[in-house]
């Protein structure tokens, strides 16, 4: 028997993962305004790879945030482009649409309720003679519970 030792072979593919030139990739992609989860199919793996390598790289985490930085840039751009008329056929309603599904936190219908309420608490005296005839009535301002 040899004393060398034995090198264990690697189990399934290997990696499509290349460091610095996917973060890169990642974040050129999203910059165009595509979405994150397409990235996978530009570079020809299942999305599910994405995500464990947002697991296991911090580089990829934080080249994750920059791209969807870099994608709130794009689209604000185009709506502002829009807006001003520089789109031809810009349809703010798709676009409305649009921003809401991409960055549902940001982007939302808001309705704001504001309510102040003070209670009080009344006493209502009433006073009834002896046939059950309404005699007088009043009311007392009851002091706030502390």
């Amino acid at each position: 028997m040899s004393d060398k030792p034995v090198k264990k072979k690697p189990v399934g593919r290997p990696t499509k993962y290349k460091g610095e030139e996917t973060c890169n990739a990642l974040i050129e992609h999203m910059a165009r305004g595509l979405s994150y989860e397409s990235f996978g199919a530009v570079i020809n793996v299942n999305r599910s790879n994405i995500y464990e390598w947002e697991k296991k790289h911090p580089e990829f985490r934080d080249a994750k945030k920059e791209a969807f930085e870099k994608n709130r840039l794009f689209w604000e751009s185009v709506g502002v482009e829009g807006t001003l008329g520089n789109i031809k056929n810009f349809n703010a309603t798709m676009w409305i649409f649009n921003m809401k599904n991409r960055f549902p936190n940001e982007w939302k219908d808001r309705s704001e309720l504001k309510q102040d309420l003070t209670l009080k608490t009344v006493e209502f005296k009433v006073e009834v003679g002896e046939d059950g005839e309404f005699l007088t009535s009043r009311q007392e301002l009851l002091p706030e519970p502390d």
